[in-house]
């Protein structure tokens, strides 16, 4: 998954404390919403929806507003360009990998038919 977005304010304004967690495994964000050392229930949310999907894809970011270091804090691969991570994508899936665009505005999580999530 290739996530193209410019991002100039960064990531969650309002939600901050996601990078302190969002790089972890579902299992362990979900306890720490479960015990309340996530205190945060939007980014606990939007982390463990994250981690859930780094169990089945690699997620990449091309954007301006997130560097790499926050995109490592996110669990993500950062890219520089569209075009580096069509290519890293490409050599790890083969040069018949398809490519699917989602549009923009709004809150999008793909769905992969018979991945359970």
């Amino acid at each position: 998954m290739i996530i193209v977005t410019p991002c100039p304010e960064g990531v969650a304004v309002m939600h901050p404390d996601i990078l302190t967690f969002a790089d972890q495994n579902p299992d362990e964000i979900d306890e720490q919403i479960k015990s309340g050392a996530i205190r945060d229930g939007v980014a606990g949310a939007l982390a463990l929806a994250w981690s859930k999907i780094r169990q089945i894809a690699t997620v990449c970011i091309v954007s301006d507003g997130i560097d790499r270091d926050t995109a490592i804090n996110l669990g993500f691969y950062h890219y520089e360009t569209v075009d580096a991570a069509l290519e890293d994508a490409f050599l790890r899936h083969g040069s018949d990998a398809r490519v699917t665009v989602l549009p923009s505005g709004g809150d999008l999580l793909p769905f992969i038919d018979g991945e359970d999530l």
